[in-house]
């Protein structure tokens, strides 16, 4: 498996990044505002202790990723998006 780290503060937004690695088994992982409605699979917010962590179940499922049920518990799920066309 490979994680890509996208830094919020090092790049700007580039869409078509997530839209050339939309369903590569690549672990897609920002601290960027509005990631998981790019097509972002792991968001961390690492400002908010209410809400650190949102998870884009669309995007981790076309990149045949499975995330598990204890992580679903206590994070807030993403707005359904369908990610970058």
């Amino acid at each position: 498996m490979s994680v890509l780290f996208y830094q919020s503060r090092r790049a700007p937004a580039r869409h078509d990044l997530l839209k050339r690695l939309k369903g590569a088994t690549i672990l897609t992982v920002s601290d960027m505002d509005d990631f998981c409605a790019m097509g972002g699979i792991i968001h961390l917010d690492h400002e908010s202790s209410a809400d650190p962590l949102r998870v884009n179940l669309v995007a981790a499922q076309q990149a045949g990723f499975g995330i598990s049920s204890s992580c679903l518990a206590w994070r807030k799920p993403s707005s359904p998006t369908k990610g970058p066309q």
